[in-house]
């Protein structure tokens, strides 16, 4: 019989795998590019050789009938570093990936659960402190944090 922990991991990594099924992918071998959806989130992935890293972009869909599902990002992202574990083993090299943010909600996620995803290295102090309101767009934020890793051309498990 398998515990609740086990129970909830296997259908975690169920998931993450159907989301990253269900992915618009574009692989030619040089560029590749991937649209990842889930609840009302939609995270974009890139790797273009000529830039060299992985860049990804997440954001609320336009589509206001989508709910928001508990943990989506997390899952989002989980289905992203797949996809990078991918390319990077593919192209055979490790490729550098940088998360940067201003968002208070993304720089604590980034800090707590990223770091579980991705295992920042030497990730950014995060100090309330540095809270402040941003006239333009009308709400807190940070000054900018930056996480970075390297997906290595290694498999290894999220």
């Amino acid at each position: 019989m398998l515990t609740e922990s086990k129970t909830t991991s296997r259908d975690e990594s169920t998931l993450i795998q159907s989301i990253y099924d269900s992915a618009e992918k574009k692989e030619d071998g040089k560029t590749f590019a991937y649209l990842f959806l889930y609840g009302n989130k939609e995270l974009r992935l890139s790797f273009v050789p000529s830039i060299g890293h992985f860049i990804t972009h997440i954001s609320t869909s336009e589509n206001t009938k989508l709910k928001k599902i508990p943990d989506q990002t997390s899952l989002l992202y989980k289905a992203a570093r797949q996809a990078m574990n991918k390319v990077a083993l593919q192209l055979g090299k490790s490729i550098p990936y940088s998360l940067t943010t201003e968002n208070p909600e993304m720089i604590r996620w980034a800090a707590t659960i990223g770091n579980t995803i991705f295992s920042w290295e030497n990730p950014p102090t995060i100090n309330e402190t540095e809270l402040y309101f941003d006239e333009e767009i009308k709400q807190k934020v940070f000054p900018q944090k930056i996480f970075k890793t390297t997906i290595t051309s290694k498999p290894d498990e999220i």
